[in-house]
């Protein structure tokens, strides 16, 4: 987590409106994916144990390929809490970005799973009015009802009591 506009990408910073900051930036939890790490360690293992030379190789190479990939995916995604709003920005291979001002918020869902409270991560789904499902959903990120306390007084501040 980091609260200075230097860290914030270029591409974002020309977005901020004048006087507009950032308050947090974070991005989806190394715990939240702990099970695909888990399955690309046990690919990567497997590749020892196999005894056939070509199975060994494929899957080293499905191990470390998909080690990567979510890893890449994760650091990838990037949640941006600002003074005004929110914004989603993935960058993998393209480049999406979903931004949802606070005063547009009528409700905030957040899940988390046993293990996700044992190490405090979890998903804050983010709805707006006027739109079926969640407008913005914030993966597997840590800390999840501090980032969801924060939004709520950013909305408080906006003259908008979440549901």
């Amino acid at each position: 987590m980091n609260n200075a506009n230097t860290d914030v990408p270029r591409s974002l910073r020309e977005t901020l409106n004048p006087g507009e900051g950032v308050i947090l930036i974070l991005h989806p939890s190394a715990w939240g994916y702990a099970w695909h790490f888990l399955l690309g360690f046990l690919l990567l293992a497997a590749g020892v144990f196999i005894p056939i030379t070509e199975g060994r190789i494929i899957a080293i190479l499905a191990g470390a390929f998909y080690l990567g990939y979510t890893e890449i995916r994760r650091r990838r995604t990037t949640y941006y809490l600002t003074d005004l709003r929110i914004v989603r920005e993935r960058r993998v291979i393209s480049r999406t970005s979903s931004t949802v001002p606070y005063h547009q918020i009528t409700d905030l869902h957040l899940e988390q799973s046993l293990f996700g409270r044992l190490v405090n991560t979890g998903t804050l789904s983010i709805n707006t009015a006027g739109k079926d499902g969640f407008e913005m959903v914030m993966e597997k990120i840590s800390r999840p009802y501090k980032v969801k306390n924060l939004i709520e007084s950013r909305m408080m501040e906006r003259g908008h009591s979440p549901s």
